[in-house]
């Protein structure tokens, strides 16, 4: 359900509807250069959404195109850098043969090849979970493999933090977590292990939970989610788990 709500799987479901052919490469190609953006990231897939469909690109090379030009127009900082990334991925054939086996290990591992990166690297990782958005929108139904890490951006790394989930005398602030990000991955395998639940699906549990972070507040936080989503959940299951994720803010 949470997934259903996400920004992300909105911008997902209007690709699919406005531009089908092309949905995959397009949901993947905007989120390997969706870094320090210079806003708040459920705005900018949304924004990206609309643009693909006023674009309608037919092909890969138009989809990057359009990419190309939506990241000139919204993104301020290692615009360069993340244009070469783009120009990097249209060479890579075996990508979008990859995308049309629709297995999301397959992907994964060649999309890291094709960037010259680390499998476990933010980028690649939430751009196959954005590839697992694209299939959910148009109705397929699969596992998503536990070897596949949570991303570990920002958001996660707060919340990673704010839960208590781990502490140690290496880890005193978020800065920490994002300059070691196998600190979180490891965690939330354990965590998946245990609930039977694969990382990137618990990541969208962490990132929509965590644009509450900036509240502070525990009271603060769990009145914002029985707003958000009280006529979903029992009330129970949301405070139990503001009180889960946000422990720490219980400790000040």
């Amino acid at each position: 359900m949470l997934e259903d709500l996400d920004p992300q799987m909105n911008t997902a479901k209007m690709l699919v509807s406005c531009c089908s052919e092309v949905a995959s490469i397009a949901m993947v190609a905007n989120a390997v250069v969706s870094y320090v953006l210079s806003m708040r990231g459920e705005e900018y897939w949304s924004r990206y959404g609309e643009w693909i469909c006023r674009e309608q690109p037919r092909n890969i090379a138009e989809v990057i195109d359009s990419v190309k030009r939506f990241v000139k127009l919204t993104h301020r900082i290692a615009v360069k850098a993340k244009i070469a990334r783009l120009e990097r991925l249209s060479r890579c054939y075996n990508v979008l043969s990859a995308l049309e086996t629709r297995d999301m290990e397959l992907v994964w591992k060649t999309l890291a090849r094709c960037l010259g990166t680390s499998p476990d690297a933010k980028t690649v990782v939430f751009a196959v979970k954005m590839f697992y958005y694209t299939l959910k929108a148009r109705g397929v139904e699969l596992e998503i493999p536990f070897t596949i890490p949570i991303p570990v951006d920002r958001r996660v790394a707060m919340m990673t933090y704010l839960s208590g989930i781990v502490s140690g005398e290496n880890v005193f602030t978020v800065k920490t977590l994002l300059a070691k990000p196998n600190i979180v991955i490891d965690a939330w395998y354990q965590v998946a292990r245990l609930c039977s639940i694969p990382p990137l699906e618990i990541d969208t549990v962490l990132w929509l939970f965590g644009t509450y972070a900036k509240l502070n507040s525990i009271q603060d936080i769990e009145n914002m989610v029985l707003s958000k989503y009280g006529n979903l959940f029992p009330q129970a299951v949301l405070k139990r788990l503001v009180s889960e994720l946000f422990y720490t803010l219980k400790l000040r």
